[in-house]
């Protein structure tokens, strides 16, 4: 999406977040949305063709939001000390929005997503890091893994030095 957004648009993504923190997206429907935002129903679909593709586009957003938080993101194939904290403060920044649109039937689309622009970066600044399919399969386990022990354990005091160790061990 356009970083230029309108009011319109604003208010829609603000009355979807507000309805998710009480509702699985299954449950939204437009007309229920539109009510809450005040705009019309049309004004809904000249940005989005249903409540999904809102949906995404919001997860979306963030994803983007969290991978801009990383600096120098080609780091991220190194897993060093100082990449691993960055990715992992970088969910914690955003881990009231994640936990709101990731929730309930959406849950498992977050760790895929966040794969898939994790490896499209390494792709795009550091190829020979994912030539072969060892190498492919090698990094997914450790994003993944990396992922869901931090979403588990993520009131865990002290629980980015913990990940960190273990990842660089």
């Amino acid at each position: 999406m356009s970083p230029k957004i309108t009011k319109s648009q604003r208010r829609i993504q603000d009355s979807f977040f507000a309805l998710r923190r009480r509702l699985p997206v299954e449950k939204i429907t437009v007309t229920a949305l539109c009510q809450l935002a005040d705009v019309n129903k049309s004004t809904f679909y000249v940005y989005w063709h249903d409540i999904y593709h809102l949906a995404d586009t919001m997860e979306n957003d963030v994803i983007e939001k969290i991978m801009a938080r990383i600096r120098e993101p080609e780091r991220l194939v190194s897993l060093t000390d100082d990449v691993i904290k960055d990715v992992f403060r970088a969910f914690g920044e955003y881990r009231d929005v994640t936990d709101v649109l990731f929730s309930d039937s959406r849950e498992w689309i977050f760790p895929d997503k966040i794969a898939k622009a994790f490896m499209s970066v390494i792709q795009t600044h550091v190829p020979e890091a994912v030539r072969t399919d060892a190498q492919k399969v090698a990094l997914t386990y450790r994003i993944y893994g990396a992922f869901y022990a931090y979403q588990t354990y993520a009131d865990t005091p002290d629980i980015i030095d913990i990940l960190n160790h273990i990842m660089t061990s």
